[in-house]
């Protein structure tokens, strides 16, 4: 809590704008308006925030772009190789190779199998998620949660929880969207791209800490475990310095990188993805990425320790590796 108000009292001097969004709240009453546990040690509440449905604003884009002739989608062609030659590179699959001199790898957990010099940059790391029955008779959570080191997790993890409607969407459960648990988790999880197993260590504490957590509210007396409607785990791309990287990939001309999100994907990925498009579109109009790149940062578009670069390649490779720094609790989020 202590590092949570020094990065609040950081924050007020270097953007007081969005600091003013947030309240530091010690006081044991008020944690119980927002139906935090009373072991809570205080919280940071942050006003304006919103949550979506990724899978569905994604496909929406997807299917509007394909009948509006503008994307050719190849769904279930994994790549297996990208192969340079000069300026043109090959995407090799199982279904055939296409050849393009421009290619952008939105890759990130998985970069670095087709970037192995990556391998030691970006680290695929599995979380666990959970989709949850609320107690019968609750009512809505008033906010969305982020907990820390809870129920003696160590202190770099985390878990998370947005809570859908019970009323105006398809399938108005209530659903408790919870993930994290990595702290009590028996499998590895740095370093692993196979998200076809679930950790049980981790899926039985996602279904028992709400209940432990937050007053949740409703016919809970008993209860040791919430009903999961879905269990599952998803793999994330773990960045050794903490910033995702974005742009041309160096002596790789016509190959760029936009990746290593470390658990922040859903904040970070659409202006990522936009900003290396807007580098590839300068150099095709003849302009040097570099001060794309400059112009890019300076108007606030991107910012510039996300930058892929060969300085920071070396400084990034000064830094303990992720496994390491796993190891040591230094804070890496996670979201699935």
């Amino acid at each position: 809590m202590k590092e949570a108000e020094q990065e609040v009292t950081h924050l007020t001097k270097i953007a007081p704008d969005i600091a003013r969004h947030i309240k530091i709240i010690r006081d044991k009453e008020e944690l119980k308006k927002h139906r935090v546990s009373e072991d809570c040690i205080g919280a940071t509440l942050t006003a304006g925030a919103g949550s979506l449905w990724p899978y569905k604003l994604v496909t929406f884009i997807l299917e509007r772009l394909v009948k509006e002739g503008k994307l050719n989608l190849q769904t279930q062609t994994p790549v297996t190789e990208i192969s340079s030659a000069f300026s043109t590179h090959s995407v090799h699959t199982p279904r055939g190779t296409i050849k393009a001199n421009t290619v952008i790898l939105a890759t990130n957990g998985y970069t670095s199998a087709l970037l192995p010099h990556f391998a030691d940059l970006i680290v695929p790391a599995r979380g666990e998620m959970s989709a949850l029955f609320p107690p019968q008779g609750s009512t809505i959570l008033p906010d969305s949660y982020g907990m820390v080191a809870a129920l003696g997790q160590p202190a770099n993890n985390d878990d998370y929880l947005i809570q859908r409607p019970f009323s105006g969407v398809p399938n108005p459960a209530g659903h408790l969207m919870f993930g994290g648990g990595r702290g009590v988790g028996t499998l590895p999880t740095i370093g692993v791209s196979d998200d076809s197993v679930i950790d049980e260590a981790s899926a039985a504490y996602l279904r028992g800490a709400l209940l432990k957590i937050l007053e949740l509210g409703g016919e809970t007396e008993g209860l040791t475990e919430l009903q999961a409607a879905a269990q599952w785990t998803g793999i994330m791309g773990y960045s050794r310095d903490n910033h995702p990287w974005v742009g041309k990939v160096p002596d790789r001309e016509g190959l760029w990188l936009c990746a290593g999100y470390t658990g922040h994907g859903m904040p970070n990925g659409t202006l990522c993805g936009k900003a290396v498009v807007e580098m590839v579109l300068g150099q095709e109009a003849g302009r040097d990425v570099g001060a794309v790149m400059e112009d890019m940062t300076r108007e606030g578009e991107i910012p510039k320790s996300y930058l892929i670069t060969e300085e920071r390649i070396k400084k990034a490779r000064m830094w303990p590796t992720v496994e390491v720094q796993d190891r040591q609790g230094i804070h890496m989020n996670g979201v699935v």
